[in-house]
């Protein structure tokens, strides 16, 4: 789906990645801290969020011959810019944590224990790719609505 006024209309994506970016970084850093504020972690989580989101509103215009090229480039800001979130958050955490406590399942072989690590990051990730998706859609969806209001153009 292409937009008759691309620009505004890459500005709107943008705008929209920047805002979900910061809100779903923020919601996932204030569940993770139970409700506590901890500037650091806060700004970490935050700043992911809108990197993650905002790499892919910019890359939307690059794939041109993707197969994703028929969906809406709002779409995939919202499911795309969540999966690598995820991502971003979590893969270093649980490298990490795998490497840390390898000693704790003797019983499983190498290639057991990596396979278990890598079925809880997939079910991981999709659950809350799900998540922050349902989250940032209203959000994606109303600064479009406002974004189309704003430079006077209905999108195609």
């Amino acid at each position: 789906m292409r937009y008759p006024n691309s620009k505004s209309h890459w500005f709107i994506d943008l705008l929209g990645a920047l805002v979900c970016g910061f809100l779903i970084g923020a919601f996932q850093q204030r569940m993770a801290d139970s409700g506590e504020f901890i500037l650091s972690s806060f700004m970490r989580s935050v700043l992911l969020g809108m990197a993650s989101y905002s790499i892919v509103a910019v890359l939307p215009p690059a794939w041109r011959s993707c197969p994703f090229r028929r969906l809406p480039n709002w779409l995939l800001i919202v499911v795309l810019g969540s999966g690598i979130f995820y991502f971003a958050i979590h893969l270093i955490g649980t490298l990490t944590y795998a490497v840390k406590f390898r000693y704790t399942q003797p019983e499983l072989s190498t290639s057991q224990y990596v396979f278990s690590y890598v079925q809880e990051f997939i079910v991981g990730l999709i659950c809350v790719t799900i998540l922050d998706s349902v989250l940032s859609l209203p959000i994606m969806g109303a600064i479009h609505y406002l974004g189309e209001k704003a430079f006077g153009r209905k999108a195609q």
